[in-house]
Order: structure tokens, then sequence, then C-alpha cells
């Protein structure tokens, strides 16, 4: 039978925060965490490496990132993240960290607001489904669904998922 066993803790406390794989390890990029009876945003980017067992921060986004979808692109290696807020309003852009090194490009064509969502990629679309515009905005989850086209920089219009509106959903692809 299988063993748990300890890791090293995190640098930071990490919640809302965008994590995949880079290739070699996992990286945890942006969230929130709580102290002293405040809501701190972050802008870490931290890796495990799993053949040392250690934690590092190896990047900074510039600015603070939560509550996104993120989907990892194997083609590089790369986390792309969409949507989110930065504490002070949704972002409207597209995040890609490549080997702990993040570039941010916008994502205008996204045609609303993107909080709180699942998504994931397949092959070069990325899917987006639910979220809300706000995250203080509980009563405008959706059931909407988007695709993202990383080569194109567009955005189509997909039927909306058939259960209930829905946030802050955990995905794998």
């Amino acid at each position: 039978m299988a063993q748990w066993q300890k890791l090293a803790p995190m640098p930071e406390p990490s919640g809302g925060s965008a994590c995949g794989a880079d290739g070699t390890g996992i990286l945890v990029i942006g969230g929130t965490n709580w102290a002293n009876g405040t809501k701190n945003w972050l802008q870490t980017i931290s890796r495990f490496d799993p053949k040392k067992l250690q934690w590092s921060i190896v990047g900074n986004l510039g600015v603070p990132f939560a509550q996104v979808a993120a989907g990892e692109q194997r083609s590089d290696d790369a986390l792309v993240i969409l949507g989110g807020s930065s504490g002070k309003a949704p972002a409207q852009s597209m995040v890609i960290v490549h080997e702990s090194k993040s570039s941010s490009q916008p994502a205008a064509a996204l045609r609303r607001q993107i909080v709180l969502s699942a998504g994931g990629i397949i092959g070069d679309t990325f899917i987006i489904v639910g979220g809300t515009d706000d995250a203080a905005n509980i009563a405008g989850f959706t059931n909407h669904a988007s695709a993202w086209s990383l080569n194109q920089k567009a955005i189509t219009t997909l039927p909306d998922y058939p259960g209930k509106p829905f946030g802050s959903a955990a995905a794998a692809v």
C-alpha cells in the first residue's frame, strides 16, 4: 500500500492560484492568502522540484493575479492563464509562463470578464466554462462556454454547459 510523504511547505500559502507542470516541475502562479485579517493578492511564481523535493520562488508576474482558468500547453511546456482578477479588477489578458518566465498578452477578444471559471487546453484551443464577471458577484455565475484559439488569438462562443451555472471548478485535460 502506498504511503503518504510529507513534503516541504510552499514558500507562501496560496489559494485561487494557477497550477500546472512546466515539463520538469510544478508551478504555482499568483493566488491569494490571508495575514492579520488582510487578503493578499500574490504575484509570485513558485516551483516545486520533484527530484530535490523543494519549493522555490522562481519569478514574479509583476501584477497580482488569482481566480483564473489555467491550462498546460504541452508543445511549449508552458502554462497558459486566461481571465482572473488582480484583486482590484477582472483581467482581460492571457499570461504565458514558460520555464518560470512570464509574458502577458492582451486578450481583448474575450467577450466577457472571466473569474473563477474552469478551463483547459486541447491542441491549440483553450476551452473556458462557467465563472462570473467578478468574484464578489456570486449571482453572476454562468454556464457559458468559449474556445480561445491560442494561435489565432480569437474566441468562439460554444454551446452552454448543459448543467447549472458554476464557478471555482477544478478542471483537468
